[in-house]
């Protein structure tokens, strides 16, 4: 405090420059643990504020586990889903001239073998299955809105995109296919047609968390980077956009792999 003309006290206003990390588990690491979120209402699970609460409270590690803290908590062996694109398309409506740029399998694959190959590794094995797994059942006509209370999913066998037996990980890549191919039957239709693969690749990793697979497994998902679909120069930046943004995927992946001592 300082004292004003007058004699009067007046308390300083000063930012923070630095934050200490906090001793409870915090956003940030719920997202990448969501078995956690099986201690709270479900009614709480999109809601930030709460969740934030229940953190700082400590409900989410549970009075049983003590003073239990999230370094000695049992890690995830699903990836948390590193969001490098928007993943979302939208057409139809008023919307004019919209394209985005796309993997197919293969150039997704391709892609992804090579960045492991680079860091060291292979990953090329595409036998590998998950039996049972919650499959999002996706929709062209979901909401717009963010925050979505209800997704609807279906329990199938899940064929790995690349696996590698010797150290146990593989990987599955959301694409324009799979959106395709998990959709579920719609009984209302607009003109607006809408493909979130960020969320579906979002939704499927919390099916693959509830599965004991002993494996180490990420979920990537196509960045779906737009364009003015009649500029053909556009469709080149975006091509290199959308592949510079896998590639950020798949080695925040690699990275989380070493963290974990899996590589």
């Amino acid at each position: 405090m300082v004292a004003n003309r007058r004699g009067d006290l007046t308390m300083l206003i000063e930012p923070i420059k630095r934050y200490p990390k906090p001793n409870y588990p915090i956003f940030q690491f719920v997202q990448e643990h969501p078995e956690l979120l099986e201690k709270l209402p479900k009614q709480w699970f999109n809601n930030p504020v709460l969740l934030s609460a229940a953190c700082a409270a400590g409900m989410l590690i549970g009075c049983d586990h003590g003073t239990t803290s999230p370094s000695t908590m049992r890690s995830s062996s699903v990836a948390p889903v590193y969001a490098h694109g928007e993943g979302r398309a939208i057409w139809g409506g008023v919307i004019f001239g919209a394209a985005y740029s796309f993997f197919t399998e293969a150039e997704a694959r391709r892609l992804i073998l090579d960045e492991f190959t680079a860091a060291g590794y292979s990953i090329t094995d595409t036998t590998k299955a998950i039996e049972n797994v919650k499959i999002p059942a996706t929709s062209y006509f979901e909401t717009l809105d963010s925050v979505v209370t209800y997704f609807p999913t279906t329990v199938s066998r899940l064929q790995l995109d690349g696996y590698d037996s010797t150290l146990s990980i593989g990987y599955e890549f959301v694409s324009d296919d799979d959106f395709y191919n998990w959709r579920r039957s719609d009984s209302v239709l607009s003109t607006v047609y809408v493909e979130n693969l960020k969320t579906t690749a979002e939704r499927l990793r919390q099916g693959l968390m509830k599965k004991q697979t002993n494996t180490h497994l990420g979920v990537f998902y196509d960045p779906l980077t737009y364009y003015l679909g009649y500029d053909a120069a556009d469709s080149v930046v975006a091509a290199q956009k959308n592949k510079t943004e896998l590639q950020r995927q798949v080695r925040d992946f690699i990275g989380w792999l070493r963290s974990q001592g899996a590589l």
